[in-house]
């Protein structure tokens, strides 16, 4: 029966159902590793993409002369036998590997180039970082180098103001020592006068001392001078009395003579003549008058005399009052200088217990003043050590600074050595790239060229595969369609074949 089916394909196919079942798998293995060539060339290489896409939108653009072409190849196709056909793959397995290839040694060349460009453009990097890195470094040293002027003028600013102003105190206490020294040599010199004046005062006081016994005994011989005179006056003035008594004494005794002797007369009866009476009356009276002249001389004798007595007493008197006077005035002089004496005795010791309190201020101020010569000689030593110290890191840092200076001008001239350096390096690295530019640019379009005419080539030979393919498709499916036939036949005869065994054992 299998092989009457056979036979019945056979007939109906033109070939034998042995042969078409290989055939079958082998289009649909070279079909699938075809779709998996093709698959992995578009991931891997832009160009086949490009190509293929260029060739995709070929055929969608003219289905036409696609299907014109794909019926003139099918044809072909038909007409060439199974060698040709098998040779076709191989050249197109062939072109597809040579593809491959020429892509990735292309690839690899742009690869090793990309990395020698890479390479040489980290080390381009690298060398500039070094540069940028030992500009920074430099930059920083320069920074480093100003903040370290700015701290040294700074601190000699500083150094400055700390010795003007050391000066300004220096000046200050100085001056205020000069003005204490001032003060304390008035005040001394005060106390010097004053103790003088207390001295001469004192002297003055002991001389008026004496002055006020001799005006005690001057006013006690006044007082006595006073009394005598008083006692001469009584005298003097009973004297007077008792004269003037003896006078109209003898007035009345003459007055008494005379009524006597008119008495006498009368009673001798002997009337005198008027010449007896008259001479005697003469007589009495030259008497009289002779004892009234030695009266009246002899009180003129007193009255000179007591004149005399009485203007050497005026005199004595108007001196004793003129000394008194003059001995009063100078007692109230010497009472108003006592007073005075006292009240400047009583300034004085004011001004001794001033002077104490100078004295005392004095010693506190000896005692400043030689806390401030100690303060002063302690902050001139440490002045010096400042100074000293200043003038040490004065040095330190004129060296530092002079350091600095030449290791800058050695990194300016490394910097501008390097920045030259650099320069040229940039130039020809500059001109390198131009150059790979260039050549890049030439190789590209070397390459472009090349893959143009390879992409031509490629066109030409993926229009021929893709007729071949367009061939071998509807090959396929026919052969896929006689499969089904050969199939559909075969569950036939599968289903007669049992159908028969059945019957058979029916039978």
């Amino acid at each position: 029966m299998f092989k009457g089916l056979k036979n019945k394909i056979r007939e109906e196919t033109g070939s034998d159902v042995s042969k078409i079942s290989p055939l079958i798998s082998g289009t649909s293995q070279k079909s699938t590793t075809f779709k998996g060539r093709h698959s992995r060339q578009g991931s891997t290489s832009s160009i086949g993409s490009v190509s293929t896409d260029g060739i995709r939108e070929e055929n969608s653009q003219s289905p036409v002369s696609n299907e014109h072409v794909v019926d003139y190849i099918q044809d072909d196709l038909k007409s060439l036998p199974q060698k040709d056909l098998k040779h076709l793959e191989k050249r197109e397995e062939e072109w597809k590997k040579k593809l491959n290839k020429l892509e990735m040694e292309w690839k690899r060349k742009l690869e090793d180039k990309e990395k020698e460009w890479k390479k040489q453009l980290e080390a381009k990097d690298e060398d500039r970082l070094k540069k940028e890195r030992s500009i920074a470094e430099l930059e920083k040293a320069l920074l480093l180098a100003d903040e370290f002027k700015e701290k040294y003028c700074r601190f000699q600013e500083e150094k400055e103001q700390l010795e003007g102003f050391q000066t300004q105190e220096m000046a200050k206490v100085k001056h205020l020592l000069l003005a204490k020294e001032r003060e304390l040599s008035e005040k001394i010199n005060a106390i010097k006068e004053g103790h003088s004046q207390i001295s001469s005062l004192k002297l003055e006081v002991n001389r008026l001392r004496r002055f006020e016994e001799e005006i005690s005994n001057v006013q006690d011989e006044m007082e006595s001078l006073r009394h005598s005179s008083e006692q001469e006056r009584a005298v003097l003035r009973s004297e007077l009395a008792q004269s003037e008594e003896n006078v109209r004494h003898l007035r009345d005794r003459v007055a008494v003579l005379e009524r006597r002797t008119s008495a006498d007369c009368i009673a001798l009866g002997a009337p005198l003549s008027v010449d007896e009476r008259i001479q005697g009356l003469l007589g009495e009276r030259t008497l009289l008058e002779r004892r009234l002249e030695e009266a009246h001389l002899h009180l003129a004798d007193i009255k000179s005399s007591w004149s005399s007595k009485i203007t050497s007493l005026e005199t004595q008197v108007g001196r004793l009052c003129r000394q008194a006077a003059e001995e009063g005035a100078e007692r109230r002089r010497a009472e108003t200088q006592c007073a005075q004496l006292e009240e400047r005795v009583q300034h004085l010791e004011v001004e001794l217990a001033n002077a104490s309190e100078i004295t005392a201020q004095k010693n506190s101020l000896a005692q400043e003043i030689d806390q401030l010569r100690s303060e002063l000689d302690s902050s001139v030593k440490q002045r010096d050590d400042i100074s000293e110290k200043l003038k040490e890191i004065r040095c330190t840092l004129e060296d530092q600074v002079k350091n600095i200076q030449q290791e800058l001008k050695s990194e300016q001239e490394k910097s501008t050595q390097l920045q030259a350096s650099s320069d040229t390096e940039i130039k020809k690295l500059k001109s390198e790239i131009s150059n790979l530019q260039t050549s890049m640019k030439s190789d590209s379009e070397a390459s472009q060229n090349q893959i143009n005419q390879l992409q031509n080539q490629l066109e030409g030979e993926r229009l021929k595969c893709a007729e071949m393919l367009v061939t071998l498709e509807r090959e396929r499916n026919e052969r896929e369609a006689a499969a089904l036939k050969s199939a559909n036949i075969s569950q036939q005869v599968c289903f007669i074949i049992n159908r028969a065994r059945f019957q058979h054992h029916d039978t």
